[in-house]
């Protein structure tokens, strides 16, 4: 089958698809982002000229909507595995079964590269649900499709981001700050540079069936990354270890309040280190610098000062 200079992405309206988007708009290719709710990525189009940014429906569980959203593709991406997941069963439907039909659904079609972004971390015998649907995915990802080009991510930061504003927002509801997982220890990944990631491997074809390991210049510990938060935020609340189980309960508590407040996934992404191995290329492999969290966070994180503060952002 003919492909054009066409990009799939699947996407579960993720914070990484404005970064992604934008550079491969920028690139000339014809972009198509398939979701499940194609409605909430309309905004996506001004990225582009009229006609290259395409949201198109597209369902995990349905096989020919998925056959649609590749056919012609010469690249896929996806991203949908980042999404919010209810249970395990949510995990292993959309994660691990959607990356499984993309795959081969993507062989089938002839598409040249597929990239899968996971997260690092991501094991078997992980105790999270959503690290060990990634671990699952990226296995069934490269059993069906050899090729592909694996970027497995730390937390990510960036306007857009529910790591470093999910914990900035507990100011406003808590008379304490409480710090689950203190000693965990994460290389905060700029979501700007996953996109630069992603539009350099995607000209380079020697990226093709390689791992990559996308993590910031500096490992923090939880306590590190809040006490950061704290002084952006200047918030007087005192830092306060809490287990798990006790915050868990607080995001039942808190569940009737605006935007996310505790969400399950922010506790499983902390039972384990996000760092990299050393063992696999990084960003340095696609000459990339990675960005300092502390260089970009507080140009976002000062809406969460007590008054609040109104700056424009910009997101690059």
């Amino acid at each position: 089958m003919e492909t054009r200079n066409i990009v799939t992405i699947f996407d579960s309206n993720s914070p990484l698809i404005h970064y992604v988007v934008k550079r491969l708009a920028a690139l000339g290719y014809i972009i198509r982002v398939a979701s499940s709710r194609p409605e909430q990525l309309a905004w996506l189009r001004m990225l582009g000229r009229v006609g290259q940014i395409v949201p198109l429906y597209a369902n995990l569980k349905d096989e020919d909507t998925l056959t649609r959203a590749v056919e012609s593709a010469r690249y896929v991406i996806n991203i949908s595995g980042r999404g919010r997941g209810r249970s395990k069963l949510d995990f292993q439907r959309n994660g691990v079964k959607g990356a499984e039909f993309i795959a081969r659904l993507s062989a089938a079609a002839g598409v040249e590269r597929l990239f899968y972004i996971s997260v690092l971390g991501a094991e078997e015998k992980s105790a999270s649900s959503f690290l060990k649907s990634h671990f699952l995915a990226e296995q069934a990802t490269i059993q069906h499709f050899p090729q592909a080009t694996v970027f497995r991510t730390s937390v990510v930061f960036g306007p857009e981001d529910r790591f470093l504003n999910v914990l900035a927002s507990w100011g406003r509801y808590m008379v304490i700050m409480p710090v689950i997982y203190p000693d965990t220890r994460l290389q905060p990944v700029y979501a700007g540079d996953i996109g630069d990631a992603l539009r350099i491997a995607l000209q380079t074809p020697a990226t093709a069936g390689k791992v990559f390991e996308l993590a910031g210049p500096r490992v923090w510990t939880v306590r590190e990354l809040m006490t950061m938060i704290m002084q952006i935020t200047r918030r007087p609340q005192p830092l306060v270890n809490v287990s798990p189980a006790l915050m868990r309960m607080a995001g039942h508590l808190l569940r009737f309040l605006p935007g996310e407040i505790v969400t399950p996934d922010i506790i499983d992404l902390l039972v384990s280190d996000s760092i990299e191995s050393g063992m696999l290329p990084g960003l340095s492999a696609l000459g990339i610098v990675p960005t300092p969290v502390e260089m970009i966070a507080s140009s976002y994180l000062f809406r969460y000062r007590v008054g609040g503060e109104k700056r424009p952002i910009e997101a690059v």
